[in-house]
């Protein structure tokens, strides 16, 4: 067992100072205090930051005696950074916190200036962008938190105050430059949609119009095909139409001719079997000749006589092919009205194009039947 006396003096009374004694009893070696490993961790992070800070300012002063300002002022935004956190880590403990806080704030808004002034120097403007932004919020803030534990009527709490009046005005710029810029990238991408909505319209009314010319073109050429088929169809009622006038032409000069051949026909059988003509007259030799002629008899054919009645025979058939041939003749001109007809109102339809109601010879025929003819025909209208 190892014994460790500590003595710790307390702060003065009005009467003497108080000594306190304590007697520790461990049973093994001595143990840290359990927060001495991330207090060391948090110095170590510190000190390397507080290394890395410098090195970002001096790399600033470097690049920008250089005439390098891009690079000056990043360098310096960097060095900004740094110092405001080293300002951060700061233990809340420490009796002079306020102090190396307001220390801290400083060297970061000198290094900000720094920056401010490169970038002038090169653009001939102020510093602006979201890096700029978020340091000098960043500062700001610090400077709001440290600032109401700072003495008033001190050197410091005056530098802060200016400090702080600085921040905000520079605060207060950033952020409507940023909203300024987010407003113009707004426009810009409002803009950029218009123009992709305005160029999809375009597209959609060129696929629009070739749409329609492709249908135009595939309308006319349905247009093509069916004036070629109804061209092709007129063509073939052209050729039946020139069909149908020849053979009701021939119809009607057939017709015609049979009126012709059968009423000259029957014309001349009627003239040969009237009384005095050449029939007749055999009739008279032959009643003569078997000596029962009477001039006055209406009727010769009544002699006995077969010579008498041989050119009565004779007659009879003369007379009865004369009758026939006169009906040949009837259906000849029955025919030809019929034909006449017929190819009048064909011509009429070929002229009119009206088709429609037309009348239609399907079928002629003429029969021979006993003591004249029939004539039979099939039409359709």
């Amino acid at each position: 067992m190892n014994l460790v006396s500590s003595l710790g003096a307390r702060a003065p009374r009005r009467r003497g100072v108080a000594l306190a004694l304590g007697v520790v009893m461990m049973t093994g070696p001595a143990a840290p205090p359990a927060h001495a490993a991330p207090a060391e961790a948090e110095e170590d992070e510190s000190r390397q930051l507080a290394s890395a800070a410098e090195k970002a300012l001096a790399d600033g002063d470097r690049t920008a005696k250089g005439g390098y300002h891009e690079e000056a002022t990043r360098h310096y935004l960097e060095a900004a950074e740094k110092f405001a956190r080293l300002a951060e880590l700061i233990p809340k403990d420490d009796p002079y916190r306020e102090v190396k806080q307001a220390d801290r704030i400083s060297q970061a808004f000198f290094c900000y200036e720094q920056a401010g002034a490169t970038h002038e120097r090169a653009h001939g403007e102020r510093l602006e962008g979201s890096a700029a932004l978020a340091v000098s919020s960043k500062l700001r803030a610090l400077v709001s938190g440290v600032l109401p534990r700072v003495k008033p009527g001190t050197d410091q709490h005056a530098q802060l105050s200016a400090t702080k009046a600085k921040l905000e005005a520079e605060v207060t710029r950033q952020r409507e430059l940023e909203t300024q810029r987010e407003l113009d990238e707004h426009a810009d991408e409002l803009v950029a949609q218009q123009r992709a909505e305005r160029e999809r319209l375009a597209r959609e009314e060129q696929r629009a119009r070739e749409e329609e010319a492709a249908r135009a073109r595939q309308q006319a050429l349905e247009r093509q095909e069916a004036e070629r088929r109804r061209q092709a169809q007129l063509e073939r009622q052209r050729e039946a139409d020139r069909k149908r006038g020849v053979q009701l032409h021939v119809g009607l000069w057939t017709s015609v001719g049979l009126t012709v051949a059968a009423g000259a026909t029957a014309g001349g059988l009627l003239a040969t079997a009237r009384t005095g003509g050449a029939v007749h007259q055999e009739i008279v030799e032959a009643a003569v000749a078997a000596g029962a002629y009477d001039p006055a008899s209406a009727d010769l054919c009544v002699a006995p006589a077969a010579a008498v009645e041989d050119a009565c025979s004779k007659h009879s058939s003369m007379v009865t092919a004369s009758y026939a041939m006169l009906g040949v003749a009837g259906v000849g001109v029955l025919g030809t009205v019929t034909f006449a007809v017929l190819l009048a109102r064909h011509n009429a339809k070929v002229k009119s194009g009206d088709r429609a109601s037309g009348p239609r010879l399907e079928a002629l025929g003429v029969a021979p039947r006993r003591g004249g003819a029939t004539l039979g025909a099939t039409l359709r209208f």
